[in-house]
């Protein structure tokens, strides 16, 4: 008599991916193999990166610019040229004595610092928070990490904020209250 063997589980055979979505798993294997070859450190922001498909990364940057322009109310990157920095003792107030956090109806950034200072930090949650409201409403059919947006979100803020600063006039002494920033 023979025995019968069980049936094993064979994952390719029960959802068959079509010849696009194999490429695609392919692609993804060897990047991860490359990542993973160069002894470099592996974060899940670089898996998210590695595994995503070019048209995702277009829509999400497309989305965080429309969120970045509807929030400050421009219609490309030159126009953020006239934002008005907040101001410096409402930063202070905020950092050193516990004052309010920055205004959700009417956001500002600290121009005269980058994105990790406590002000603008606050100010990239805001916005990220905006943008995962966005993406459940209008239903996004796909999802990234909190960390990998923020990401984002901090290299448009670098981005607006170098068009900022390469815009203001040059050679103009800083009074004392802007020098202690």
């Amino acid at each position: 008599m023979i025995e019968q063997q069980p049936q094993q589980f064979q994952p390719d055979n029960v959802y068959p991916m079509s010849a696009m979505e194999n490429m695609i798993s392919k692609g993804v294997e060897v990047a991860l193999k490359y990542i993973l070859g160069n002894k470099d450190i592996l974060t899940f922001r670089k898996i998210e990166k590695a595994a995503e498909l070019s048209h995702e990364r277009d829509f999400l940057l497309g989305e965080i610019w429309r969120l970045l322009k509807d929030t400050f109310s421009i219609s490309q990157d030159a126009d953020f040229i006239v934002h008005q920095p907040v101001d410096h003792e409402d930063v202070y107030s905020y950092e050193y004595k516990d004052g309010p956090a920055p205004n959700t109806q009417n956001l500002a950034f600290d121009l005269k610092h980058g994105p990790k200072t406590p002000w603008n930090a606050k100010i990239l949650d805001i916005l990220l928070g905006k943008l995962e409201k966005r993406s459940v409403e209008e239903e996004w059919s796909f999802r990234r990490s909190d960390d990998y947006y923020k990401a984002i979100l901090e290299d448009c803020y670098k981005q607006l904020w170098t068009i900022w600063r390469a815009a203001q006039p040059k050679g103009i002494l800083e009074t004392a209250a802007e020098g202690r920033g």
